[in-house]
């Protein structure tokens, strides 16, 4: 974990966990900052980079795939509140939702004692469409 925080990681971070329902590209951050604030900072393509890195490593950023194209999308988290349970990540919205029923842990455990495998439940995401989106889906459809 990386321990020297610079201004710009303090801006970026405090960015991303007051949006922390929110997914961005590199792209779109970079983009976002190049604006300059109130005391006229900016932050530079490469420092955003960079940036998404370190904090993905650090444990502070999720990262997903894009759904289309190539590419990572970013979003904040707090490791306090994905402990011991497993997250679903609908594909048409982007909503992360943390899976926090007594199943969750319950497959986790059965996991690492039956088949021997201790799921990193930090990084484990499964992938689908949210009632929301089926819903919209259904009215659609209906119309």
């Amino acid at each position: 974990m990386s321990k020297y925080q610079t201004e710009q990681k303090k801006l970026l971070t405090a960015f991303l966990k007051s949006h922390p329902e929110k997914q961005f590209s590199a792209e779109q951050l970079a983009e976002i900052f190049a604006v300059e604030d109130e005391e006229g900072a900016t932050l530079g393509k490469s420092t955003i980079y960079r940036l998404v890195v370190q904090l993905t490593e650090d444990g502070i950023l999720r990262r997903f795939p894009k759904q289309q194209g190539r590419g990572w999308l970013y979003q904040y988290h707090s490791e306090s509140d994905c402990k011991g349970h497993l997250h679903l990540k609908c594909t048409k919205c982007g909503a992360l939702v943390h899976l926090e029923c007594g199943l969750s842990s319950e497959l986790l455990r059965h996991i690492e004692k039956n088949h021997r495998f201790a799921v990193d439940n930090s990084a484990s995401v499964l992938y689908g469409v949210c009632g929301k989106c089926t819903d919209e889906k259904k009215r659609e459809n209906r119309t």
